[in-house]
């Protein structure tokens, strides 16, 4: 039998991840070149890897969960997975570097598998929406891109200057799904307008 505190850790694990699954879905509705079930998958399986591992390591995650979506022969999975803490889209710097907590054999880990990837177009709008919904969704309920940066800015210490790239690069995200689907996203979700 699990402990209260994993039982509790993979409960919100869980939720969040039902949160990001139902934006994802929402949204590829109207991406006729996605699939909904599909985009719902990906947002349900992204955090994967932190139902294996403790608090402490949940950095881990993005390459635990593409290992396991990989070895599952989930090539879509595993790359959401291994891509969706990674709005920059680039393996560097110092959000990279903070991200894996400077464990130098984690970023080497992620690098490389990174460097295997040849994504095709519809998987980078695949990863893609993961990514903005994952940075949307809380554990119960949406919020702002400004609102996550607050929560990240509280919780973690990140240098302004990667919060602001991450941030930005995820509004850049947002604006061009929304150019695509010619609705605001916020509004579809039930939030304020921005």
């Amino acid at each position: 039998m699990k402990d209260t505190t994993t039982f509790e850790r993979d409960k919100t694990t869980w939720q969040h991840s039902a949160l990001v699954a139902r934006a994802a879905a929402k949204i590829a509705r109207f991406l006729p070149e996605l699939n909904a079930e599909t985009a719902f998958q990906c947002g349900l399986f992204h955090d994967v890897g932190k139902l294996y591992l403790p608090r402490e390591d949940f950095y881990k995650h993005p390459f635990l969960g593409y290992t396991l979506m990989r070895d599952a022969n989930e090539p879509l999975l595993a790359e959401v997975c291994l891509l969706h803490s990674f709005p920059l889209s680039l393996a560097s710097g110092a959000y990279f570097s903070h991200y894996c907590r400077g464990d130098a054999a984690e970023v080497a880990r992620v690098k490389a598998a990174m460097e295997t990837l040849n994504l095709s177009p519809a998987m980078q709008d695949y990863v893609a929406l993961i990514q903005l919904c994952d940075k949307i969704s809380g554990v119960t309920e949406y919020v702002t891109l400004e609102g996550k940066a607050a929560w990240y800015k509280a919780r973690h210490k990140l240098d302004e200057e990667s919060l602001r790239k991450n941030i930005d690069a995820l509004q850049n995200i947002k604006k061009r799904l929304e150019r695509r689907i010619q609705k605001n996203i916020y509004a579809l979700l039930g939030l304020p307008k921005d």
